[in-house]
């Protein structure tokens, strides 16, 4: 926390002195984007802008149990005494479940692996979600202060949340349409994907910050970990700032001379700690790439995970175009087997990844295993609400579907700077409209000050890691 606080400041300095650096000077086409992660829509849909606000885009988990972790805040905070779990709701605003449970555990004085959740929450949005607590000692005995992140619903228990103990989330969304969008047309196409289902797609921040985890997977699984690092360290993305530029070009002009690459980097030490990582590995250790990248191995899964999505999605695609009828459940490429490969092995030829199970073993915290997924998926879509600005949409889906993929079968999402002229920034308490609830209440508590630092086009630290 200390790193990030620090790199806004020099990103608020950086805005003063040298805007154009830390702004992005035109957008970049929704389709051209999805393109770039395999998916390839035929359709010219509606223009829609989303997380304006992270208010915005609200997520609130869906337990086992049905019960729904909600952003409000409780009225009192309820202690719990010695227990050998201690379960509560984690609300958070602009910051992903990574950096949100890391922030409780070290104010909670316990290593972060004894703090446990059952899947990654969007770092730009609003969100709920039941995480476990272990090991505290004493209890639970009064709130911790966190910063733009609170507790709530606490109660003891035993166990602890594992990754997929979850049913799904609920999603109220606002999305920002141009003036003069044929509403009734858009309502009849909402309830259409509604009674007919829509691709399950992996949403674009499947890929990473820069997309370039398709990329990454892919060299890893040919064995090319040298260009994969490389790759990695010095390549920019489609979204970067121009600040993240010159830092990423400056590095690739002494690559491979390693002190003097990681001097580059520290000066953002935070958005580049992964980089950091790698290369101050490299400085002990010239060329040992393997070693290099394990320093990072929660980024390296994300590298296949990403080409294994984007296999999946140009399936998906071609599916979606009537070129081939797919099995449900589908398996997904990668799983170590020939029955969740068969879908892909053409491709994987042309790739020559299809030895990709030879290869992978040398990274013993890559685990194939064989997994599924429904090819389409059938949301629940709870409320509709018209505003001039736009269209207020309250949804669930099943655990591991992108919000932004059911939003894609809709709208050309924009989500990015600059914000499109036709964007009007009204705002708008979302759950009060729907009359759900009040977004108000949880930035009251939260003590987010909404008039600052909150338009998607004000510059702060990126915070969306790989795995949203």
């Amino acid at each position: 926390m200390r790193l990030r606080t620090l790199e806004q400041e020099k990103f608020a300095n950086t805005k003063e002195t040298n805007p154009n650096a830390v702004t992005r000077q035109e957008n970049v086409d929704p389709k051209a984007l999805l393109t770039l992660v395999g998916i390839r829509i035929s359709e010219n849909p509606i223009p829609g802008y989303i997380r304006l606000y992270n208010q915005d885009f609200i997520v609130e988990e869906i337990g086992l149990d049905e019960k729904v972790s909600t952003i409000e805040p409780e009225l009192s905070f309820s202690p719990v005494a010695n227990s050998p779990t201690i379960y509560v709701d984690l609300v958070k605003y602009g910051m992903g479940t990574i950096e949100a449970v890391t922030q409780l555990a070290n104010a909670l004085k316990l290593p972060v692996e004894k703090v446990q959740y059952a899947g990654l929450k969007d770092g730009r949005a609003l969100t709920s979600q039941k995480i476990s607590i272990r090991g505290l000692q004493g209890g639970l005995v009064e709130t911790p202060v966190l910063t733009h992140a609170f507790i709530k619903a606490v109660q003891s228990g035993k166990g602890a949340m594992a990754q997929g103990t979850l049913k799904g989330n609920r999603f109220t969304i606002f999305v920002r349409t141009k003036d003069g969008t044929d509403n009734a047309e858009l309502e009849k196409k909402i309830h259409e994907i509604e009674k007919d289902g829509f691709a399950n797609f992996y949403g674009v921040q499947r890929f990473g910050n820069r997309l370039s985890n398709p990329l990454l997977g892919k060299l890893l699984c040919q064995n090319n970990v040298a260009e994969a690092t490389k790759i990695f360290l010095v390549n920019s993305g489609p979204l970067d700032l121009p600040l993240y530029v010159d830092i990423r070009e400056r590095a690739n002009a002494v690559y491979g001379k390693w002190s003097e690459m990681l001097k580059v980097f520290d000066e953002f030490p935070y958005s580049f700690r992964h980089e950091r990582a790698v290369v101050s590995s490299l400085v002990g250790f010239p060329d040992d790439y393997k070693k290099a990248i394990s320093t990072i191995s929660d980024q390296v899964k994300f590298w296949i995970y990403g080409y294994a999505s984007y296999l999946v999605n140009e399936l998906l695609s071609k599916a979606a175009a009537g070129e081939v009828d797919l099995p449900t459940p589908l398996p997904l490429p990668l799983g170590g087997d020939f029955k969740s490969d068969k879908l892909y092995q053409e491709r994987l030829l042309e790739d020559k990844t299809d030895n990709y199970n030879m290869y992978l073993r040398q990274f013993p915290f890559l685990i194939n295993k064989p997994r599924s997924i429904e090819p389409w998926i059938m949301p629940e879509v709870h409320s509709l609400f018209f505003v001039p600005e736009g269209v207020i949409i309250s949804f669930s889906l099943p655990k591991g579907v992108y919000a932004t993929t059911f939003l894609t079968a809709i709208f050309e999402i924009f989500d990015s700077a600059p914000i499109p002229t036709w964007v009007r920034r009204t705002m708008v308490d979302i759950k009060a409209t729907l009359e759900i609830g009040s977004v108000q209440d949880s930035l009251g508590y939260l003590k987010v000050d909404i008039s600052e630092k909150t338009i998607s086009d004000t510059v702060s630290v990126d915070v969306n890691f790989s795995g949203e």
